[in-house]
């Protein structure tokens, strides 16, 4: 697999988490109003794992683009993606 598509497979991931973390925080928000604490610290714990899974996938995506040629110093990691023309890429990104 090349360091592109990768990083497609890590952006899509992280567009599914990101959706998943909405439904969890939604639901929270509903079980906030009720005087029940094991439901908030079960979801206290699904938002752990997905943010931890989201931190570790930033991570990878920043390698991957170390590896493309970008230059952390260089500014924004979306500014690299859409000059270098990955359109596919930066619109995931966005």
């Amino acid at each position: 697999m090349t360091a592109h598509e990768q990083l497609k497979a890590i952006l899509q991931e992280d567009i599914r988490q990101l959706e998943l973390l909405a439904e969890v925080l939604h639901q929270e928000k509903s079980v906030l109003s009720s005087a029940d604490i094991q439901p908030l610290q079960e979801m206290t714990s699904r938002k752990n794992q997905i943010l931890e899974g989201i931190r570790e996938r930033a991570k990878k995506k920043i390698h991957l683009l170390v590896n493309m040629g970008y230059k952390p110093n260089a500014g924004e990691p979306s500014r690299f993606i859409r000059a270098a023309g990955m359109d596919e890429l930066y619109q995931l990104w966005k």
